[in-house]
């Protein structure tokens, strides 16, 4: 297109529009709102940004048409507005927004005809979308919790596996023995939750799940976030592995014994306290966020970090060498824990108590 018939950049005037817009909807409104709920909510605003920065420059106009109608319908479901799953739609309808480029590529040219063409036929894939694709209900009219229990039975070694999409998490020791786990999960609509249980001789694996790996609600954010609160058991020797992709994670596993731990988090806060165990092997790994370690007065043990462009703040007793943080006691220590921790963007609190 010729660049006097282009227009000028307005992605950022757009998104301050928006937010500002999205501050004043929110202000005075009830629901458990927390920081990185509100940052989820700039995602479909930066989504309709672009959409309208496409439109506003004359170019892909069918792109522009199509990418805004995203934005606003993720950001509908994101406030409540609708009760249907927006990305249900938006994550199967790429097959046409691969049609829409083709378009683009025919149409968007110089004449205000062909940018009229262009736009039709991308408000022609967005109810082409809509209609040939279907929009995907919940698979739930509401939430409602669910009890999970597994018996220790024999085991005497367990694999716990734990993958919350969304929403908080909560792990503290069994009060009752006989309890391998036992875990209270209160999903969002549309959130269908799958558990495994396997036994092999004295060895357990369970895994606790959404039915398809992530949370069919954009995303969670009226109301409650989804919580899921479990209790470990403590006479059992645990690998646990923690998986959460946006939400925030309360490890405290002082009284259980894991000598295997691995814990994802992609955008949140989570804090973990260790055990006392002999060579406990950890990895943390968070996106966005705060990670607090807590490490035992009895472990000795050393932490090696990756913290790319996150703060780091360790107590006064522990040491720290370049990349790694010790313990007083470790170089002297027969039996020790390694942990491995990488933080992207956020801070990292380390303390020992």
């Amino acid at each position: 297109m010729d660049a006097r018939h282009r227009g000028r950049d307005v992605s950022l005037p757009v998104t301050l529009i928006l937010v500002g817009l999205l501050a004043l909807w929110l202000r005075g409104r009830e629901g458990d709102w927390t920081l990185w709920r509100l940052l989820l909510l700039l995602i479909p605003v930066f989504v309709l940004s672009a959409g309208v920065n496409l439109a506003a420059e004359h170019r892909r106009m069918a792109a522009a048409v199509a990418v805004s109608a995203a934005g606003i319908a993720l950001l509908a479901q994101g406030l409540g507005l609708v009760d249907w799953s927006a990305w249900g739609v938006v994550a199967k309808a790429w097959p046409l927004a691969v049609v829409a480029l083709g378009l683009d590529l025919v149409l968007d040219r110089t004449s205000w005809p062909r940018l009229l063409l262009a736009s039709l036929a991308g408000v022609a894939i967005v109810v082409g979308a809509v209609l040939l694709l279907g929009v995907e209900k919940p698979a739930v009219a509401s939430a409602s919790a669910r009890h999970l229990s597994h018996a220790t039975g024999e085991a005497k070694t367990a694999t716990i596996t734990l993958r919350p999409a969304l929403g908080s998490l909560e792990l503290t020791a069994a009060t009752e023995p006989a309890s391998l786990l036992e875990l209270d999960v209160s999903p969002d609509p549309g959130d269908s939750v799958v558990e495994s249980f396997e036994v092999d001789g004295d060895r357990a694996l369970v895994e606790v799940r959404l039915s398809d790996g992530v949370s069919r609600t954009w995303p969670g954010l009226v109301g409650r976030m989804p919580r899921w609160e479990g209790r470990l058991a403590t006479g059992v020797v645990l690998s646990l592995h923690v998986d959460i992709g946006v939400g925030s994670c309360n490890l405290d596993l002082t009284d259980v014994e894991v000598h295997n731990l691995e814990v994802k988090l992609g955008l949140g806060e989570c804090t973990v306290h260790l055990p006392p165990v002999p060579d406990l092997l950890a990895k943390i790994d968070s996106g966005i966020g705060q990670t607090t370690l807590v490490l035992p007065e009895a472990m000795e043990a050393r932490v090696r970090l990756d913290t790319g462009l996150a703060t780091t703040t360790i107590d006064d007793d522990l040491s720290r060498v370049e990349d790694e943080v010790f313990t007083p006691g470790y170089s002297q220590a027969t039996s020790r824990a390694e942990i491995r921790l990488d933080q992207g963007i956020g801070s990292v609190v380390i303390s020992r108590r």
